[in-house]
């Protein structure tokens, strides 16, 4: 199989859509580093708060590093 990162995006788009928090982290990893999407630091930020917020402890380290990296 080969890599496709635009169909990673959209894989976690849909989980994340769901409410899978995993889904979540990977799609603002995904916009954080702009693989499969466009670059964008907001967006990242979002899933990771939202993630955060349904009390997964990645997305709760993913937006404190984001936090502390600015």
């Amino acid at each position: 199989m080969q890599k496709d990162v635009k169909q990673g995006a959209e894989w976690y788009q849909k989980a994340a859509a769901l409410g899978n928090t995993f889904g979540m982290i990977g799609l603002g990893y995904c916009y954080g580093t702009g693989q499969g999407v466009e670059k964008d630091d907001r967006q990242a930020v979002e899933w990771y708060r939202k993630a955060a917020a349904l009390g997964n402890p990645a997305g709760m380290s993913s937006l404190g590093y984001r936090y502390r990296d600015g």
